[in-house]
């Protein structure tokens, strides 16, 4: 059975993501198996990977494939595609998908 939950244009994830700026945010999205997750966490967890010119390679490439870094509370992070993303809230801001 084909995944019908409907996602939020990744522009649209990328701008909420960018105004944000090192808040928490929670996050929901679709899994490469077709799951939903939802995560919460702090923004700017690619930061850990620059340091040097393989780090900084290395954030250039997630950004360009639309991969987001989030750091969680329990000092671990996990990453989700811009394109994946069902819901976005931080704070009283909250991003859905439009209904049709």
């Amino acid at each position: 059975m084909a995944n019908t939950t409907r996602t939020i244009d990744p522009a649209l994830v990328r701008m909420f993501l960018d105004s944000q700026a090192n808040k928490f945010v929670t996050v929901s999205f679709i899994k490469k198996d077709g799951t939903e997750r939802t995560i919460n966490g702090q923004l700017k967890a690619a930061s850990r990977l620059v340091g040097n010119a393989r780090g900084q390679a290395q954030s250039a490439a997630m950004k360009e494939r639309g991969q987001v870094w989030i750091a969680l509370p329990d000092k671990t992070s996990r990453s989700f595609f811009l394109d994946k993303v069902t819901r976005i809230s931080a704070g009283k801001a909250v991003l859905e998908p439009r209904a049709e």
